[in-house]
This record gives structure tokens, sequence and C-alpha cells, in this order.
């Protein structure tokens, strides 16, 4: 559903490692959002705790916090921060919380059941900003998001479809689009940068827009 990632933007690992951001070099503009995640990178990802110690890739960032195979739920006496809904563990949320900080747009993270994992994704900084998510979850479904510039393409990135009316996408309302093949997206502004886009397969309509208009902001 979504376009293919080009080169120089690293997808990230199969589901079953949890990595922290590696440092990449940085295209595009050359001045990158003061913060302390690298221009162009790969997030953590979550994943349940296996029965085998699978390889992890090591972060070249010291800033972030070394990863871990396992997802332990946060601490019940964590203070709470816009980030602390996001699903996934604490690598997760302490990624989506630096982001929110180096973007001046507005951030969206989902707050999805149990059961969901972060799949893969990439996120850039310089030369225009953006971030791609895909979680996966019970029966194969999938929930995608897209922020910011990440329309890199002469075309509009959104799924081909029929538009069938409003719909929320957290605080915002966008248009849904019910594709061909049996998948969803809802779209906010469009055509702009930035731009917003919610992605989801293996889902009836009830259980996409559920997942959309539960989107968390956590900053921008």
């Amino acid at each position: 559903m979504r376009p293919p990632v080009r080169q120089g933007v690293r997808a990230w690992p199969a589901i079953g490692l949890v990595v922290a951001a590696a440092v990449v070099a940085a295209c595009g503009s050359s001045s990158t959002p003061s913060s302390d995640l690298p221009a162009e990178s790969s997030p953590p990802a979550s994943a349940p705790v296996a029965s085998a110690t699978p390889p992890v890739s090591q972060s070249a960032n010291p800033t972030l916090p070394p990863p871990s195979i396992s997802a332990p739920p946060a601490s019940p006496s964590a203070p709470a921060t816009p980030a602390s809904a996001c699903a996934g563990n604490d690598d997760n949320r302490d990624f989506f919380a630096s982001f929110a900080e180096a973007v001046e747009w507005d951030v969206y993270c989902p707050t999805l059941p149990d059961g969901w994992f972060v799949e893969n994704g990439t996120y850039r900084l310089s030369g225009g900003a953006w971030m791609e998510i895909i979680y996966r979850g019970p029966g194969g479904a999938r929930f995608g998001l897209s922020e910011g510039a990440f329309c890199r393409d002469d075309g509009d990135c959104v799924p081909d479809g029929t538009d069938v009316g409003a719909a929320a996408f957290g605080d915002r309302e966008g248009t849904l689009v019910a594709a061909a093949d049996g998948s969803w997206a809802i779209t906010v502004d469009r055509g702009h940068d930035p731009s917003w886009l919610a992605t989801g397969s293996g889902l009836d309509e009830a259980a996409f827009r559920a997942h959309a208009a539960a989107l968390a902001l956590v900053g921008g």
C-alpha cells in the first residue's frame, strides 16, 4: 500500500528484534533539526519475548538507550508523558517523544491493544522530515502511519480507492478511502506538506476507524 522505500533509507528489521535507532548519513538539506535522533535511520521495533535470544544490532548513537529483546511494561510509577499512550515498549515511546521534539508538525502514534507489534518503518529529519511505521496484529492484520513529507514521489501516495466520507484521525478529521483490495486508508491534508495517512489491512471498517480515531497526539 505504501510506495517503496528509497535507497539510503533503511527499513526496520523483521519482527522478533527490538532495535534502537542507528545513525546513517543524512541527505537532502544540510540543516538538521536539533535532536537526539540521527538525521536518517530506523526507530526501535517492538516484539514479543522470544524463546531464544536473537542477535541485536547495537546503536551507534550513545544518547539513546541500548536495545532490549523483551518488551517490558512501563513502570506504573513512571510519570505520564504525551507519548505514554503509544503502543509498544518504552523504546518505541521514547522514539515518538524524541521525533516529535525534532519536527514542527503534529506527530501521532497508535494506541493499539495487546497483540500488536512494530513490524517495520523508517524516518528522516533532513531535507523534509517524515516518518512511516507499520504494526502487525492478530491474524496478520496491519495498521500503518505515514506522517510529514512522506510522499516523496510525484503521486499523492494515497492508495487508490473510493472516498467514502469523513473519518477521525486522532483529533483531526480526514477522508476514509476504501481500496479495491479490501484495505483502508484515512488521509488528512492530502497533497500538502505535512500530511498524515493511516492505512489498514486485515481489518473491517469499524476496527480500522476505531484504531485511527484512537491515535494519540505526541506533540509537534
